[in-house]
C-alpha cells in the first residue's frame, strides 16, 4: 500500500471535481482494467481542501509505487492518457518528463488491539 498528496492547481478543484465524476460515471469499467494491467489491485482518490490549497490525497493498493508512476506517465491506454490530460496535467500540474515524487517515509506505525478482541493482528493473519 501506498499514499501521497498531489496539490490542485489554484481555481482547478471544482474542474478536478467534474473529471473525478466522469470518470466514476462513464469510464470506470475501462479505468480499472487498465489499473489492474498496471499491477493496482485498488486505489482511493481524496479531496483534502485546507486555507493553503486544495489537495488530491491518494491512496494505492499495487505491486510497487514506482509501476503505479509509470502507469500514469507512460500508458497508452486511451483513459489514462485521458485521465493523465484531464486530471493530472490540466488540474494536478503533473505531466510526463516531470519525475515521481520520491517515496515517502514511514514515521510512524501503529495498531491498536482491545484485550477482549478475538481478532488476530495484521501481522499473525499474514502468517497464515
Amino acid at each position: 500500500m501506498y499514499a501521497f498528496v498531489a496539490p490542485i492547481l489554484p481555481g482547478k478543484t471544482e474542474t478536478w471535481l467534474k473529471y473525478t465524476q466522469e470518470l466514476k460515471a462513464t469510464r470506470m469499467d475501462e479505468f480499472i482494467k487498465a489499473m489492474q494491467k498496471g499491477g493496482v489491485r485498488s486505489a482511493q482518490a481524496r479531496l483534502q481542501r485546507t486555507p493553503t490549497g486544495d489537495y488530491s490525497v491518494v491512496w494505492f493498493d499495487g505491486d510497487s509505487p514506482t509501476k503505479f508512476f509509470n502507469l500514469f506517465m507512460n500508458s497508452d491506454e486511451p483513459v489514462i492518457k485521458w485521465f493523465r490530460e484531464k486530471v493530472l496535467i490540466e488540474c494536478e500540474g503533473v505531466g510526463p518528463g516531470i519525475e515521481p515524487p520520491t517515496q515517502n517515509e514511514l514515521v510512524l506505525n501503529f495498531n491498536v488491539q482491545r484485550e477482549t478482541s478475538t481478532a488476530r493482528p495484521y501481522d499473525e493473519t499474514l502468517k497464515r
